[in-house]
């Protein structure tokens, strides 16, 4: 991508920064644009600090460039991948707006290190506001899981005789289970804030079955694509979570149908049909 499209490549990457940088970005599940102001603060405040010391022009020149460094060193990774990548690669970005804030506080600039310490204050307050709203969301998501949890347990060993909690059984997910979204929660851009575990990678079954371990539910495995593709006919005839039969025994496998499979992992599967 970065070979056959640099000039595209930089300008996702720069506009990704900018967006970040401004506060804008829907990284932050709310506008913060009083960040965008501290970071230009923290910078000009570096700036005017070489002026101070009466650099030379190549040192000058040479701390610019190291500028333009630390800004763009947490989009390196963009370059590989035509200039997106998840949120959570971006994790030197709050490195770099600390560094840029410690230097506009300390800066022996009085008006610039007063304006910094306002915003500052400004700022903890959009956060703490942000913060509140993205628990409340994970919290409700969490027991959404929970709850859906227990449900397909039960459901699982009502479609099994004699069901026993130390044998371990196959069982396959279908489809993602979506967490309605009604307004009252916070739902990022990203397939995971906000989002119920049973929808992640359009349904993940892996993910799925190593929730229900991890709430003590673990005596199960998933299968493989070949046994996918050996009841993916009878799968069709499901109907959808919860309705009656939405968790079937099919073949000794255990089936939960959330939603149909996703168009490439349904493609996968029909690789492998007899």
């Amino acid at each position: 991508m970065l070979l056959k499209d640099p000039g595209g490549v930089i300008a996702n990457i720069a506009q990704e920064a900018m967006l970040l940088f401004s506060g804008y970005r829907a990284t932050f599940h709310g506008m913060l644009p009083l960040t965008g102001v501290l970071f230009l603060l923290g910078l000009a405040a570096s700036i005017m600090r070489c002026n101070q010391i009466k650099a030379s022009f190549l040192d000058a020149i040479a701390v610019f460039f190291l500028f333009i460094a630390l800004i763009f060193s947490p989009f390196l990774l963009h370059l590989l991948t035509g200039g997106y990548l998840p949120d959570r690669s971006l994790m030197g970005i709050p490195y770099l707006y600390w560094l840029f804030v410690a230097i506009a506080l300390q800066t022996s600039y009085l008006r610039i290190r007063l304006l910094a310490q306002i915003l500052i204050l400004l700022i903890t307050v959009q956060y703490i506001q942000i913060s509140s709203f993205s628990s409340f969301s994970h919290n409700f998501v969490a027991v959404h899981d929970q709850l859906t949890a227990s449900q397909i347990y039960e459901r699982i060993a009502n479609q099994i005789d004699d069901y026993e909690r130390i044998k371990s059984y196959p069982l396959e997910f279908v489809g993602p289970l979506r967490f309605p979204n009604i307004g009252h929660y916070l739902k990022g851009h990203s397939a995971v804030t906000g989002s119920s575990i049973f929808e992640w990678d359009d349904g993940n079954p892996h993910r799925s079955t190593a929730l229900l371990k991890a709430f003590g539910m673990g005596n199960f495995r998933t299968i493989t694509d070949e046994q996918r593709a050996s009841i993916i006919s009878e799968i069709d005839k499901m109907p959808l979570w919860p309705n009656e039969g939405s968790v079937r025994n099919i073949n000794g496998i255990i089936v939960v149908k959330f939603d149909e499979y996703a168009k490439h992992i349904r493609s996968r599967i029909e690789q492998h049909a007899p």
